[in-house]
């Protein structure tokens, strides 16, 4: 039996099976990696020799990958010792640690086994993203690239337009899948961050903790220890779940994506992103172009150029007809190009099946998933509540046009009728309008909620971001000082 002699299995018997090693390394990180290797001959040739140590390369939690200095505070000899040349550009002097690390890399022969790359919030100037994607010594397939600084993305589309060439060599590029769009995931939970625990959680832990201190037994004061660390793992993995897209979350993109739509479709069923097109009808030229193929005669809003749907709608779909005129994205029935990477990037394994993957209390049925694009859902989207109505179902119906007033009144009266007519008077009120700026654009069932009509003044104001206002009277008339109103 393998082991130190004593029949006791060892740490470097256990790491020298490949399944554990691809399955632990991802967790250790590039530091641990060389440290572990440091520790012996024997580990040294474990980590620095084996094909899967390295697979999964996290340099975002790097310190030197991070630690740069502004351009402002060096001289111009400095940069000349420094980089050992005369010219040297913007881009080389951000991209500079990157490099320095990825040359230690390629010495011990690791970057090649690179298969994930994980670079978010890190400097990576565009030319460096060509490299990784074009030059022979990466094998990367996946890179993130999530809120990267100096990223000029002006470049890196015509770095994508020239590995996307009809010219390219055959099996180019190697990379499958790019996150670029979505923010970088949070780091881990530390031991310090209690308050992710409800109070009765943390008073339950505590008095486990005071039986588990009088008990004789060391090996169970260490499990619960562990037990303690795996909790705030346990919370930190489901805060990185990453299912924003299936769970229809609203507005999962924020910051515009100028000219991006046509390089998702022109990377289309090679590289994947972590945002989709919108496939609305508005995008789809035929049915603008032949009255037969359009979803209602009613339509006749213009044609849309590609656009980044930037809203997920969650897997109801259209509040009254529960689907929409392009269908539904289903996981491992639609297109790889309908469905989003999604965060944080797979650690074991490094395919874009993996990276779309939704969790696994989601991937076990026929999930559906709604996004669309902002313009595909005006006035027909509630910002409040993610309810939304289709081309087909919403005939632009006069519930837009009305006042605060008369959309509670109409509400209320339908529901009035019955509760067994509740469900489908709301369903009635279609349209959405903006009474509140802070709450958006949002529906008459919303609008009920959160719009009062004021017993003094008779004006309408918002219960949720008036401040002062009480469920009877705004903000104004709740004060108790003289009513008078300053000009000035």
């Amino acid at each position: 039996m393998a082991g130190d002699g004593t029949g006791h299995l060892t740490l470097l018997d256990l790491l020298s099976n490949s399944l554990i090693l691809s399955h632990i390394a991802p967790y250790l990180g590039l530091t641990s990696l060389y440290a572990l290797g440091s520790t012996s001959h024997a580990f040294k040739s474990l980590v620095f020799e084996s094909h899967n140590a390295f697979r999964y390369l996290d340099l975002s939690t790097v310190k030197y990958a991070s630690g740069l200095t502004s351009a402002e505070d060096l001289t111009e000899s400095d940069l000349q010792q420094h980089f050992g040349r005369s010219f040297v550009t913007e881009d080389d002097f951000y991209s500079d640690p990157l490099r320095q690390i990825f040359t230690r890399l390629t010495k011990k022969n690791i970057l090649r086994d690179v298969q994930t790359l994980i670079l978010d919030g890190l400097s990576v100037p565009a030319d460096l993203i060509r490299e990784i994607i074009c030059d022979e010594p990466f094998n990367v397939r996946i890179l993130s690239v999530r809120e990267a600084e100096n990223l000029n993305e002006r470049k890196l589309m015509q770095v994508l337009k020239y590995a996307m060439r009809p010219s390219r060599p055959e099996g180019t590029p190697k990379l499958r899948a790019l996150y670029i769009f979505g923010p970088k995931d949070q780091p881990p939970m530390s031991d310090k961050d209690d308050d992710a625990f409800t109070d009765s959680s943390a008073n339950r832990q505590e008095a486990v903790s005071r039986n588990l201190r009088s008990s004789a037994s060391p090996g169970i004061h260490i499990a619960s220890s562990w037990n303690h660390r795996s909790q705030h793992a346990l919370s930190s993995a489901l805060s990185r779940s990453g299912n924003d897209w299936w769970q229809g979350s609203g507005r999962v993109i924020a910051r515009p994506l100028p000219d991006w739509a046509e390089i998702v479709q022109l990377c289309e069923g090679v590289i994947a992103f972590d945002a989709i097109l919108c496939r609305g009808p508005r995008h789809n030229p035929r049915s603008i172009l032949r009255p037969e193929d359009q979803v209602d005669s009613r339509s006749t809003l213009p044609f849309l150029r590609p656009a980044i749907a930037t809203i997920a709608l969650g897997p109801e779909g259209c509040n009254n007809c529960h689907s929409s005129p392009e269908g539904a994205a289903i996981y491992g029935k639609s297109k790889p190009k309908e469905l989003p990477l999604l965060a944080p990037p797979p650690f074991h394994s490094s395919s874009v099946r993996a990276a779309q993957m939704p969790p696994p209390h989601l991937a076990a049925g026929d999930v559906h998933l709604f996004a669309r694009c902002e313009e595909c859902l005006r006035e027909r989207w509630c910002e409040s509540c993610n309810k939304w109505w289709c081309e087909s179902c919403y005939d632009g119906q006069p519930t837009v046009t009305l006042t605060i007033l008369q959309q509670r009144e109409l509400y209320e009266e339908l529901l009035a009728a019955g509760a067994s007519h509740s469900h489908s008077s709301e369903e009635s009120i279609k349209g959405v309008k903006r009474d509140c700026w802070e709450c958006g654009r949002t529906c008459a069932t919303c609008i009920a909620r959160t719009q009062r009509k004021c017993k003094s003044c008779t004006g309408g104001y918002c219960i949720l971001h008036n401040e002062g206002s009480s469920a009877t009277s705004c903000d104004w008339c709740s004060t108790t000082r003289p009513q008078t109103r300053d000009l000035y």
